[in-house]
């Protein structure tokens, strides 16, 4: 399993040197609608879009991340004066064991 940009950010993903184009069209299949989504729309997609994707990833030794199998059941919390309900998603990140610290540069 290859994990490339456009598997990972979105089939119209795209890299110029230093600089990540992501097309939030490619995330309306995980709930994202409207013209202008808030960040945090775009990254609640992003990371449905990556779990969807990395959950078979667990199992390949060249797949540098992969979703967590677990899903805990949502929770409600509450924060200042509202009670939302919480739902959590894991990634895994797959490094060399250089660091005990998470390095970018170290994932497989």
């Amino acid at each position: 399993m290859t994990q490339t940009l456009q598997a990972l950010f979105g089939p119209t993903a795209t890299q110029t040197g230093t600089k990540i184009t992501i097309d939030t069209n490619d995330f309306v299949a995980y709930g994202l609608s409207g013209s202008s989504p808030s960040p945090s729309q775009v990254l609640c997609a992003f990371m449905q879009r990556l779990d969807q994707y990395l959950e078979n990833a667990v199992d390949d030794p060249t797949a540098g991340v992969s979703s967590v199998s677990f899903r805990p059941i949502p929770t409600f919390v509450s924060r200042g004066t509202a009670t939302h309900r919480a739902q959590q998603i894991g990634l895994v990140f797959y490094k060399n064991e250089a660091s005990i610290n998470l390095d970018p540069d170290d994932v497989i």
